[in-house]
């Protein structure tokens, strides 16, 4: 073995190791996000009164069987006085994907104060069979911390497997020459 490949060796390594580290602590800390409690978890219902322990900004989503076909929907929710809360629908709309459900974030709100809220579903006129086994929920925004965890599975991938084919072909190399 040359010392020249011994160098590759030893430095490869000590990186697919912190590579591969890394790639476990990304992974799970994404998934961790994911699976993280929503601030509301609701049946499908056309009116529904929802408290709100904090103020700020909040995400709804809905939630349903994956082979299922969700009505056209519009969204309102309106303060404990009537008046309507400022909402947009995002412009990027993650998805959750697991094997049997998923769940789509929908429209952002303000919430001015914690409180009661009201919550109005347009387009529930059509009645669902399965009404039941769609949700509607609410999260903290983590759109951005999911980016995060996303890149960092990627650095922490490409640094696992640039150093185990380092590793590799610095030891094929290495048995190569004694021929």
């Amino acid at each position: 073995m040359s010392e020249g490949s011994l160098n590759w060796i030893w430095f490869a390594v000590p990186l697919m190791i912190i590579g591969g580290l890394l790639l476990w602590f990304f992974i799970v800390k994404l998934v961790r996000l994911v699976k993280k409690e929503p601030i509301l978890n609701l049946p499908l219902a056309a009116r529904q009164d929802v408290m709100f322990p904090e103020a700020g900004r909040v995400h709804l989503c809905r939630e349903g069987p994956r082979r299922e076909i969700w009505p056209r929907q519009a969204y309102e929710l309106l303060a404990g006085d009537g008046s309507p809360v400022r909402g947009w629908n995002l412009l990027f709309k993650s998805r959750v994907a697991g094997i049997s459900r998923i769940r789509w974030e929908q429209q952002a709100y303000d919430l001015p104060r914690p409180g009661r809220y009201t919550l109005i579903v347009h387009g529930l006129e059509t009645a669902l069979e399965k009404a039941d086994q769609f949700r509607i929920i609410f999260i903290k925004p983590s759109r951005v911390q999911m980016a995060g965890y996303i890149v960092g599975i990627a650095l922490s991938g490409v640094l696992f497997l640039g150093s185990l084919i380092t590793l590799l072909v610095g030891i094929l190399t290495s048995g190569a020459g004694r021929g």
